[in-house]
């Protein structure tokens, strides 16, 4: 130190008091052991991981319905696999069949209040011995949320049925891509996956690629550490229960309330965002324009402007739906493949419509020969508006979903009924899986015969030119035939399924059925010819009421038969009884009629009902009235009403014509009021209408049993060949 520079000032004694104390503290510290520090950490996250195990295994949900955005996780709320899957347990016991519903808002019900979801009313439709669980989120693809429930609970649920809605032109990644791969990662590093998943080629290539991948790393390195540490299932279980500890602008007003204090208010203006999106000149105009851009999707365009199916598209797409799910499950998914708002697809030609219906149907074709189940609603079905916006479901068209779901899940439980002997007292329709045979030399042979005393009720197969064949059914043995229409059998190539209805293979009364059935159930089934052909409805046949008791069943022979070679000479693979239940008859998805007609010159000047529904005092008749020169008028008579009258339409004597009509009183409860009336293919009159709902029993054809005076009692020279269900394809 230099003689000119000033002595260093003396420290305050407040400061020399606290570094002789920070020196003491540190010196202790330096003195203690290091273990009890580490062990205090090691039985904090010991107990962490308990106490995320523990709550792992209860249902984290209050009142839960659905997910809606503050528990989903586009705003940080992720459930894991572990807690959904508690969720299901507790809540649906094993004896039922579980309908999960996965899939994306569609599904979740966008456009539905909570009190009007079409889930809800899924479950009334199907009663108790279903429970259905709707866990589709926004924006998720088949395999993703839901799918990975599905995947884990299908060994502990035999009777586990999976429903989503599916993209008809491409398949979901297996673990359900990037926004929810989370859930499929848990499960997997969890252990939760059955190893027809977890070890599925698909899936070990998928983790190949991701560990590649830094953001998709980063998921399987947190859902790795996950697999002791239970974090996530703790900190979801807090953040529900007492705590949110992640910003969200959304809920800025109480950033940390916990989540359950969320609940899901009623849209009252629904039905105004309806018409605002209608009024949106710019969202039009995508709608419209994607709808347009769908109809090429999967097609390529010939030299001669023609669109065919891309083959490089649809092969990759039946390798994507292999993977998707592994054999053994996707029987037990139901794929339903939703059809868009008709009203942004009104520019659309008629080209564009065309192919858009064959992009639908290849992808169905697609999806059943991978394994899988598929309803395909048919867009008829909806008015523009059911719908929300371009393809969310008001209520409306989530009741007319659950509808068409409810009875796809219902005949599925049906076809899996333990099958009963042919002669069996409580047996309803025959079960048939046939080969017909190589020789197609023009012939009829005997499916099936119902022997009562001396008379036989006939079902036979007619073999017509080109590899095609029809149905033949003879009500005894001097009966006219009545004929189905045609369909393709080629040689020894295919193996048909047949599903059997006929009357005389119920019993005679109720007493009968042990009470299983009630006079309503019984009237319908004696009264009608049910045919299903290769698992689809194909013919549909008003019969008269049989009510000789029920007779002995004959197989391929008709032992009343003046010719023997009636016989059936292909090849029987299945024959089997179903036990008999109440909805074997769908009379509430009967739509309409087919009918052949051949006018003569006697019934000129004479009117005839086609159909009449109701009864009297509350019925409804339609009718045709023939002119002398060969015309018919079409007529609509509503009880206690003037009758309608359609224009004048000419038909000439001799010819056959088809007729085909489609009646309000049959419709479904949502279907617009109008009547539609074809004469061979082409629409002659439509008229809004008033109706009765008939009971199943009061639908009859060509018959005017009500005593209606608009027509006389039946209906000659005519044969009622089909019933139009909406569910058939065009």
């Amino acid at each position: 130190m230099s003689h000119s520079e000033p002595p260093a000032a003396a420290a305050p004694a407040s400061h020399r008091w606290l570094d002789r104390w920070t020196r003491r503290v540190r010196a202790a510290i330096r003195a203690l052991p290091a273990w009890p520090f580490f062990l205090g950490l090691v039985l904090a996250f010991a107990a962490c991981s308990f106490a995320g195990r523990v709550v792992s295994e209860r249902p984290p949900f209050e009142n839960f319905v659905r997910f809606f955005a503050p528990i989903q996780p586009q705003r940080y709320f992720h459930p894991t696999a572990s807690q959904l899957v508690a969720h299901v347990r507790q809540t649906v016991p094993a004896s039922k069949t579980l309908v999960l519903v996965g899939g994306a808002s569609y599904f979740r019900g966008t456009g539905q209040n909570p009190g009007e979801l079409w889930t809800l009313e899924l479950q009334r439709q199907l009663g108790p011995r279903y429970a259905v669980v709707n866990f589709a989120t926004d924006q998720a693809d088949l395999t993703a949320f839901a799918g990975v429930v599905f995947s884990i609970l299908a060994r502990e649920y035999p009777k586990i049925l999976y429903v989503a809605n599916g993209n008809v032109a491409s398949a979901a990644p297996v673990d359900g891509g990037a926004d929810y791969r989370y859930l499929f990662w848990d499960a997997y590093y969890k252990g939760l996956l059955p190893p027809s998943v977890a070890d599925a080629p698909a899936v070990h290539a998928l983790r190949r690629q991701h560990l590649r991948d830094p953001a998709a790393l980063a998921v399987h390195a947190g859902r790795w550490l996950d697999q002791a540490a239970y974090a996530c299932d703790l900190w979801t279980w807090l953040g529900y229960r007492n705590v949110f500890t992640v910003w969200t602008d959304a809920h800025r007003d109480a950033p940390f309330a916990p989540r359950r204090l969320a609940r899901e208010a009623d849209d009252p203006g629904l039905r105004e965002s309806q018409q605002a999106l209608r009024r949106d000149a710019a969202y039009v105009a995508h709608s419209e324009q994607h709808a347009r851009t769908f109809a090429r999707t999967g097609l390529m365009p010939e030299k001669s402007g023609h669109w065919i199916p891309n083959p490089t598209h649809w092969t990759r797409f039946a390798e994507e739906c292999r993977a998707m799910f592994p054999e053994d499950l996707r029987p037990k998914c139901l794929v339903v493949l939703l059809r868009a708002n008709p009203f942004f697809q009104q520019t659309l030609t008629a080209a564009e419509r065309r192919r858009t219906d064959q992009i639908y149907q290849l992808g169905q074709d697609t999806y059943e020969q991978a394994g899988y189940q598929v309803l395909a609603l048919r867009p008829e079905e909806f008015t523009a508006d059911d719908y929300l916006d371009g393809g969310h479901f008001l209520a409306s068209g989530g009741a007319k979903v659950a509808r068409a779901v409810a009875l796809h899940l219902e005949d599925l439980a049906r076809a899996r009924e333990r099958p009963l002997p042919l002669a069996h007292p409580r047996g309803g329709p025959v079960e048939l899986a046939v080969m017909l045979p190589k020789n197609r030399a023009p012939r009829q042979e005997t499916l099936l015969a119902v022997l009562q005393g001396q008379t036989a009720e006939v079902l036979s197969v007619e073999y017509l030119p080109d590899e095609t064949a029809r149905l033949v059914y003879r009500a005894g043995p001097n009966a006219a035939p009545r004929f189905s229409p045609p369909f393709v059998a080629p040689n020894f190539s295919t193996v048909h399924s047949l599903r059997l209805s006929l009357g005389s293979l119920y019993p005679r009364t109720t007493l009968d059925t042990g009470g299983q059935l009630s006079p309503a159930d019984l009237a319908p089934l004696k009264s009608w010819l049910l045919v299903r052909l290769d698992e689809r409805p194909f013919w549909e046949l008003p019969l008269e009421p049989r009510e000789a008791p029920r007779g002995e069943v004959f197989l391929g022979v008709n032992p009343l038969a003046p010719l023997p070679g009636a016989q059936f000479t292909g090849t029987f693979h299945l024959a089997e009884r179903r036990p008999f239940t109440s909805r074997s008859l769908r009379r509430d998805e009967i739509a309409g009629g087919r009918l052949q007609l051949v006018i003569t010159e006697t019934m000129a000047g004479r009117s005839f009902p086609l159909a009449t529904t109701g009864q009297a005092g509350a019925g409804d008749l339609l009718f045709v009235r023939l002119t002398a020169q060969g015309n018919a008028v079409f007529g609509y008579d509503h009880w206690g009403s003037p009758a309608l009258l359609s224009p004048e339409i000419p038909l000439g004597f001799v010819t056959a014509h088809t007729v085909e009509f489609k009646l309000p009183a049959l419709a479904g409860p949502f279907a617009t009021p109008e009547l539609t009336v074809l004469v061979d293919g082409k629409i002659v009159w439509q008229q809004r209408v008033p109706f009765y709902r008939p009971a199943p029993a009061h639908i009859y054809f060509g018959q005017n049993p009500i005593g209606a005076t608009s027509a006389e009692p039946a209906l000659p020279n005519a044969t009622v060949d089909g019933v139009l269900v909406p569910s058939w394809r065009g």
